[in-house]
Order: C-alpha cells, then structure tokens, then sequence
C-alpha cells in the first residue's frame, strides 16, 4: 500500500495457481460465480474514480492492483 500523489495504490499478491489467460480479466473463473472481483471492480471505479488490474506474477500466482482517488482528490 502506499501513496501516489493524490492516488492510493494497494497491491495484493499470492503465490497460488494463477490466471489462466482467459482470466487475467479478472472476471472469469473456472469455479465460483466471480461476483466478488465484479462488486471490487464496480467499487474502486464507480466510487473511488480507480483501476483494478489482475496480472499474472512472474513467479507464479496473482497480482491485484487497485488504483483509486482519494477523497479530498475526488472533491477538487
């Protein structure tokens, strides 16, 4: 977590199977209806003015990264 100008980015990571190609969206799963990562997306851009990218690590496993406008930055 940590602080870009009037941005606030959190990056969350694990080290599990990771995104098949088709997923990398974000949106799609094999299993489960994906409906939280919808709410999270729906969430950060509608109400934050931000971003949410999955990205595939290097070293396996997934990337989230969510990009969103702080308050006083949104009023201005």
């Amino acid at each position: 977590m940590g602080r870009s100008g009037p941005n606030l980015n959190v990056v969350v990571e694990d080290d599990g199977s990771g995104l098949g190609s088709e997923e990398q969206g974000g949106m799609a799963r094999s299993s489960g209806s994906g409906l939280g990562t919808q709410i999270i997306n729906t969430f950060v851009t509608n109400d934050f003015g931000g971003s949410v990218n999955w990205e595939p690590r290097r070293e396996g496993g997934t990337r989230v990264v969510l990009d969103m406008k702080l308050r006083s930055a949104q009023d201005e």
